[in-house]
């Protein structure tokens, strides 16, 4: 019998011997694999030097350089429907689509009353000229009735420049 309790001494001190053994193995090696990994990441974080590229969009802003120009040939006011009939010149060297029109109106006195708005989806390219048509009807879309109306300011709102192919 006592060679039984010290058969099954020797068998729990190796046991727990072993167990002692694969915690301390598992604690020093996770130290060490995580000390080697922030060291390499640090390292590589240092050696590479990435520079993001500067994006630069096909698109630009519509300013003065532009050189789009519009001009009204025919003003209209007929069964209270206010219209001006036109063209846009392209002096510029970009080719531009989606130009939106704005005609501020105006009484006698140069009190503002009114304004309408119109896009013109067709493409300009340089050196070319298109037709237009702004139309202004109220906000309720019932026909504009232009009480005071004396005079117009047409202007060159917006305008999106393409790229060539």
């Amino acid at each position: 019998m006592e060679l039984i309790k010290q058969f099954f001494a020797k068998i729990i001190s190796g046991f727990l011997l072993g167990v002692g053994f694969v915690i301390a193995a598992g604690l020093l090696g996770g130290y060490a694999i995580s000390h080697i990994t922030t060291t390499a990441i640090d390292t590589k974080a240092t050696e590479i030097e990435y520079e993001i590229p500067e994006y630069k969009s096909p698109y630009r802003e519509y300013d003065e350089t532009a050189k789009l120009q519009a001009i009204v040939k025919t003003e209209n006011i007929n069964n209270g429907l206010f219209s001006l009939l036109g063209e846009i010149n392209n002096n510029g060297e970009y080719s531009w689509q989606m130009i939106q029109l704005k005609a501020e109106l105006f009484d006698k006195s140069g009190k503002f009353i009114e304004q309408c708005e119109e896009y013109v989806s067709q493409t300009i390219k340089p050196n070319q000229t298109i037709n237009f048509k702004l139309s202004c009807k109220s906000a309720s879309c019932n026909a504009f009735e232009p009480k005071g109306y004396h005079s117009y300011k047409l202007i060159i709102t917006e305008a999106q420049h393409i790229t060539d192919e």
